[in-house]
């Protein structure tokens, strides 16, 4: 069979290579261990973004900065929601509120 890079990724499909690990667990430093399963069934499954999307604790990490750089986002400029969330900040019982509602502890 000849590959080329017209028919390359319908050959990686077919195939269905797959890397399966246990690796440390970087975002907690408490000696844990990570299962990790990649799959690989087009030439951009091997970008970052497309390998954080198949491990989850790397996809719940990148969507809560995404979140993030989004509010940053809002903030600028808009100095009435700034002061909002500094007052929420300072209030413990408006941050309890905002954890329940957004999912938190």
């Amino acid at each position: 069979m000849e590959i080329d890079r017209d028919n390359f990724n319908d050959i990686l499909a077919s195939i269905a290579p797959r890397l399966a690990l246990r690796v440390d667990n970087k975002l907690v430093e408490d000696g844990s261990k990570v299962n990790v399963e990649l799959h690989f069934k087009h030439m951009d499954d091997f970008s970052p973004i497309n390998i954080i999307d198949q491990v989850e604790p790397l996809r719940k990490l990148f969507e809560a900065r995404k979140r993030l750089r989004d509010l940053l986002a809002k903030l600028d400029g808009n100095d009435e929601l700034d002061a909002l969330l500094q007052d929420v900040v300072a209030n413990t019982e408006g941050l309890k509120e905002i954890k329940a509602a957004i999912g938190g502890e």
